[in-house]
């Protein structure tokens, strides 16, 4: 399988594009309970797992657990990652529909262009008090591009029931001209109606206490520039029995009554998008806490009293070799603290000095790496050539820029790299062969990271692959191959408008 997207403002959400398609998703999401920029009516809310009937107004949720608003109906609801936003009308309508829609930028044309359209479906079999009354919202400028589609994932939860109608909306306004007029869900207006409860109504609709499942928004701008883009969820006829719309960069999962539910399509006549196809489910950790940083390292690499190293350096422009050579329990340690720059460190356990590898060397290798300097070159290398042992670990930690970065481990038995990189313009390249066990933790922040991993011959295969990238473009290239087991988990953060690009070999 081959899979490339290229993605701006970005979690992975596993949907798979083509390489000269152009989809982004936009939004870092809500990770580490943060909204991120966003702004919205009234004050943000505590983390929520369950919800008022009377409403709440805007929060960050972990999910829905065994909510039951009613119709014998208990939903769960989960974010793609651990949190999503959530937002429902606040009780006794201190927020109206009238200053929500002119808070996210829209004109009073519009707004009655709105009510008049929802008045034309209650009239025309969607039936129910058509008038709205109280909302939430939320909104964040994003700097968009044309010639790019972008996305956000969404999901309508009705609390109330039949006949009595509520809704949700996503808006897009340009920061300064409100005659630019963008397409959002395939219709070149500034809004777009979203999840509705009675049939018929808005572009989706639930029914009673009824969800949408999670679906993907769609938009696309005519001009380059800063637009504001809003989410708002709303009562209609009266104040009571508030709906919920969840807001995420990528779909999460949802049930009803303990069964995979499927997303509703949208209204017979809507030009919203139909439900993304479900893609597949990748995990790849082995936390908690990576497994006690792999069993302190399997205990030092059972006790050691092989060839061990502790080195602390500080200053700029030395070169350090490092060469940890045959013994026939192997057992190699390095630890190694460093400060500065424009340094070159090569740190190879289990070769011999000529480069080749020593028959004898039965792995056990340990290396701990710390850097704290920029325009360093650092070269890693575990291997063995024996069938024995219990594999390679290596935990670095590198924070500067413009770091170059190369890791090999190669041979028989688990191979495990935790690393992080902070800083900008690092580049990370990673390689991981043969017999199997591979597992790779990679963390990159800052801007301008470049990623190549290869993980090879023979199964269990593993990589968790975090990029959050503020600033320049952002690569990351994952080959996984041999004989099954491949598996990943990959999140991207990338505000930059040129984008950042994922290529997945399997």
């Amino acid at each position: 399988m081959v899979a490339t997207r290229l993605l701006t403002l970005l979690k992975i959400s596993l949907l798979l594009f083509c390489l000269n398609a152009r989809a982004e998703t936009l939004g870092t999401g809500f990770e580490g309970n943060s909204i991120d920029g966003w702004t919205v009516s009234g004050t943000l809310g505590a983390t929520k797992n369950t919800w008022s009937q009377s409403g709440v107004g805007v929060a960050l949720t972990t999910g829905v657990t065994n909510y039951s608003p009613g119709g014998g109906k208990t939903w769960n609801i989960s974010p793609y990652g651990s949190y999503m936003a959530s937002i429902q009308a606040g009780s006794g309508g201190t927020v109206t529909f009238d200053s929500a829609i002119g808070s996210l930028g829209l004109t009073g044309t519009e707004n009655t262009a709105i009510k008049q359209y929802l008045t034309y479906q209650s009239q025309n079999g969607g039936g129910g008090n058509p008038t709205p009354t109280n909302a939430s919202w939320m909104k964040k400028t994003f700097t968009l591009q044309t010639g790019v589609t972008y996305t956000m994932a969404w999901q309508y939860l009705s609390t109330d029931y039949t006949p009595y109608n509520d809704g949700s909306i996503m808006t897009l306004a340009h920061s300064s001209n409100a005659n630019i007029t963008p397409t959002l869900n395939n219709l070149a207006q500034r809004y777009a109606l979203l999840g509705f409860t009675n049939p018929g109504t808005g572009n989706y609709a639930t029914g009673s206490y009824g969800a949408t499942g999670w679906q993907v928004a769609q938009f696309t701008v005519p001009e380059n520039g800063d637009y504001t883009l809003g989410f708002a969820s709303f009562n209609l006829g009266d104040t009571a029995l508030s709906p919920i719309l969840f807001i995420d960069v990528v779909q999460g999962t949802t049930t009803l009554n303990g069964q995979t539910f499927t997303p509703v399509a949208p209204n017979a006549g809507s030009s919203a998008p139909p439900p993304p196809a479900p893609g597949p489910t990748y995990s790849s950790g082995i936390t908690p806490a990576q497994t006690t940083t792999k069993n302190n390292a399997n205990t030092i690499r059972q006790g050691q009293h092989g060839n061990e190293i502790y080195v602390e350096q500080a200053g700029n422009n030395n070169t350090f070799d490092i060469r940890q050579g045959a013994t026939t329990s192997g057992k190699a340690r390095i630890e190694l603290y460093a400060t500065g720059d424009n340094n070159t460190f090569n740190l190879n356990q289990g070769k011999n000095t000529d480069g080749t590898t020593p028959l004898l060397d039965s792995n056990n290798h340990y290396l701990y790496f710390n850097l704290n300097g920029n325009s360093n070159n650092i070269t890693t290398k575990q291997v063995d050539g024996t069938t024995a042992g219990v594999g390679h670990f290596n935990h670095s930690t590198v924070a500067g820029s413009n770091n170059s970065i190369l890791n090999l481990q190669t041979g028989s038995g688990s191979k495990t790299l935790f690393q992080s990189v902070t800083g900008n313009n690092n580049t990370v390249s990673t390689t991981q062969q043969d017999s199997g066990q591979h597992y790779l933790d990679l963390k990159l922040s800052g801007g301008g990271h470049n990623a190549t991993i290869l993980q090879s011959g023979t199964g269990n295969h593993a990589a968790t692959i975090d990029l959050t990238n503020s600033g320049g473009a952002a690569n990351i290239n994952l080959n996984q191959s041999g004989s099954t087991n491949q598996v990943y988990s990959i999140q991207q953060s990338c505000t930059n408008a040129a984008g950042c690009s994922t290529t997945i070999n399997q």
